[in-house]
């Protein structure tokens, strides 16, 4: 199915501010520590060394879901996105350190260990009224007579995607293609 995405109700998102139909956020934070570790070389010898790790650590998300509807010429279908493989828009990415008000303002009050005070704020969503492709099992709604697509355990795929028909199934041949060179070794 292809078509628009809309809702009577849609999601507002957490870190852009965006209307959506779906959406998940995480924030990030930077950490690095300076150790002495011990070890012992190719003669035997115990040494030290003196070693410099840092990473991100995530400190605050969510995915939010909630039921939509696909519009296209032939009218809608609901979507219920629960359980599905979705592949949004990234709406936001930023990082910023203390002096920036989103810091604080969207972030957790408290630091983590060793952090460098810099935050990676990402938010992935279906724009209200963006182009979406679903592949899914339609079903008779129980509610009204009228189609919807939603999880069932029997199906092999349950995708919405902002990319187009096209898009997916780029990606789903090169992945065949993997296989395939794979299984012949």
């Amino acid at each position: 199915l292809k078509g628009a995405a809309e809702s009577a109700s849609p999601l507002t998102s957490w870190l852009a501010g965006a209307q959506c139909v779906w959406l998940e956020w995480s924030i990030d934070e930077h950490w690095s520590r300076t150790e002495t570790e011990t070890y012992t070389d190719s003669d035997g010898k115990t040494k030290t060394r003196t070693v410099h790790n840092s990473g991100w650590k995530t400190v605050a998300g969510d995915r939010t879901t909630s039921s939509f509807y696909v519009k296209d010429d032939t009218g809608v279908v609901r979507i219920l996105p629960e359980n599905a493989k979705v592949e949004g828009d990234t709406i936001l990415s930023r990082d910023c350190d203390r002096s920036d008000p989103m810091y604080y303002g969207k972030g957790p009050a408290a630091a983590i260990a060793d952090s460098d005070h810099r935050r990676r704020f990402t938010e992935t969503a279906i724009p209200l009224d963006s182009s979406v492709y679903v592949v899914g099992q339609a079903r008779e709604r129980g509610d009204v007579i009228a189609p919807e697509i939603a999880y069932d355990s029997n199906s092999p795929m349950f995708l919405i995607s902002t990319r187009s028909e096209a898009q997916v199934s780029a990606g789903f041949g090169r992945w065949r293609w993997c296989w395939f060179i794979l299984g012949m070794l």
